[in-house]
């Protein structure tokens, strides 16, 4: 008999196991099968030395052995079969991602790799990664599978009238917001340390968050590509919440690595990387909100305390949405759909101009693309005419509705967007600007216009004497007062020459 210890310093129950040498000389297992590898194999270094638990196998088929090694590896997220003194670029393009098996106890995984038949009964070398860290071990680990083993199966026998895939090679799941566990990246100087998964109609996209804040942009494709590639088809980073650069990206599939570029700001050059989403490690956190035709109040996260959105309507028709957005200034003269350098190369039709509501508050009528998910609205400033990059985002959990649209009314004012097809009237003469909007003060001078009485009477002498340097300037406000109230004036430009 073998006793583990004693009672003071073991406790639980553990199986113990010697290893007796091969007199009979038996040869080593080649027979196609399922085999169990409890008590066949086991770490042969002390260095983090993760045991082959209960349920870890090796399956041989042909020349090939497929092994699941069954391990308590809290600590570690990544295996690598190989030298450990490989680069951690290596160890990262050829990692092994565990399965969750927390069902037999916590911090339980289980990884699978292959190796050629010929190498059982043959110690190997490994590395893990931190899950702490992410950094990869450098200490000499090795482990040892028996060649003689004990069968415990047949391979299952393949569908002998399997359904053809439609798309070959590509893994999409159903519809849904999912988080990512698992994205391996070829580079432990591209970190993804978190993902977050769309999946509409069949089509993915993944927002990343990096663990670092040195790429200015990515590109779907090699650094090659990337160079040559317009910018316009560069992905950006955007800044959340945590100071974290995150990342939109289009997922042609999961489980199979994608080429990624990426722009170090510090070097501005491009490096190749690799990305593998896996699909084991997905966890479904939401669904793809669908509102049914109507109109809506919602709620609108902004990216900027000085773009706020106090209110928004919603309006859904035949799967497309718009909202009309309501701000907390009237410091923003139009909006654009996309970022400020696109904005600024845009023909100014595709611009979308404020219509001031009933209380003075200017209110944009814009396209929404996706609940829950941030979209890029570049704003002018009056103030200072020039853009600035802003991100909304509309939270479906607020959603209320509030009204039915009919047939004939789509329940906004036909502004589509950047299309250039409508001014921001919403086609009731009210007392809005009806898209009479300034043009951006373009820092050119005017003509000088008269200051004295004119010759009717009708206006008289206006002393527009100033201290200020000549130039021209955008004021931070412009009032007025008179009138019928038929009629708005608005004023971003003041031109000074000779003191006037």
């Amino acid at each position: 008999a073998i006793t583990p210890g004693n009672e003071k310093w073991f406790t639980w129950a553990r199986d113990l196991f010697i290893n007796i040498p091969n007199l009979e000389n038996r040869v080593n297992t080649t027979a196609e099968g399922v085999y169990n590898l409890y008590g066949s194999a086991y770490p042969t270094t002390n260095s983090y030395s993760l045991n082959f638990e209960r349920e870890s196998s090796v399956s041989i088929s042909g020349d090939q052995a497929t092994v699941t090694w069954v391990t308590q590896a809290g600590l570690y997220d990544r295996l690598y079969i190989g030298n450990t003194v490989d680069s951690d670029e290596v160890k990262e393009a050829n990692a092994i991602v565990p399965q969750d098996r927390s069902d037999i106890a916590s911090g339980y995984k289980s990884f699978t790799f292959t190796m050629p038949v010929s190498e059982l009964g043959k110690e190997f070398s490994y590395s893990v990664r931190t899950v702490k860290t992410g950094e990869w071990s450098t200490k000499d680990a090795r482990a040892f599978i028996n060649g003689i083993l004990e069968k415990t199966g047949e391979l299952p026998d393949p569908d002998p009238n399997p359904t053809p895939d439609p798309n070959p090679g590509v893994v999409v799941p159903a519809d849904g917001i999912y988080k990512v566990n698992n994205v391996v990246s070829s580079s432990a100087m591209f970190r993804v340390v978190g993902c977050t998964l769309t999946v509409k109609n069949g089509k993915m996209s993944a927002v990343l968050t990096l663990s670092s804040t040195g790429y200015d942009y990515l590109y779907l494709g090699t650094e090659e590509e990337a160079a040559k590639a317009d910018k316009s088809l560069w992905v950006p980073f955007k800044e959340d919440n945590n100071g974290k650069y995150t990342y939109t990206v289009p997922i042609e599939t999961l489980d199979k690595k994608i080429a990624v570029a990426a722009f170090s700001h510090n070097r501005q050059q491009w490096y190749d990387r690799m990305l593998t989403f896996d699909s084991n490690s997905l966890e479904k956190i939401g669904d793809v909100p669908v509102l049914e035709n109507g109109i809506y109040s919602i709620d609108v996260e902004s990216s900027a305390s000085m773009f706020r959105v106090v209110d928004c309507k919603l309006t859904s028709k035949d799967g497309k949405m718009s909202a009309v957005l309501t701000l907390s200034g009237t410091g923003y003269g139009y909006l654009y759909m996309g970022t400020k350098e696109e904005a600024a190369a845009a023909d100014q039709s595709s611009w979308i101009p404020f219509v001031a509501d009933s209380n003075g508050k200017y209110t944009y009528t814009i396209p929404v693309e996706a609940l829950d998910k941030g979209i890029d609205v570049a704003a002018y400033s009056i103030k200072n005419a020039i853009w600035y990059d802003r991100i909304l985002t509309f939270k479906s959990e607020t959603v209320k509705k509030i009204g039915d649209i009919s047939d004939d009314n789509n329940g906004n004012n036909n502004n589509n967007g950047n299309n250039g097809g409508n001014n921001g009237n919403n086609g009731n003469n009210n007392s809005g600007n009806n898209g009479s909007v300034l043009k951006p003060n373009d820092g050119k001078a005017e003509n000088e216009s008269k200051y004295e009485a004119d010759t009717s009477g009708a206006t008289s002498q206006v002393n527009s004497s100033t201290t200020l340097a000549d130039g021209v300037y955008t004021p931070d406000r412009f009032t007025w007062s008179g009138g019928t109230g038929k009629v708005k004036i608005y004023c971003n430009k003041i031109t000074i020459k000779n003191g006037q």
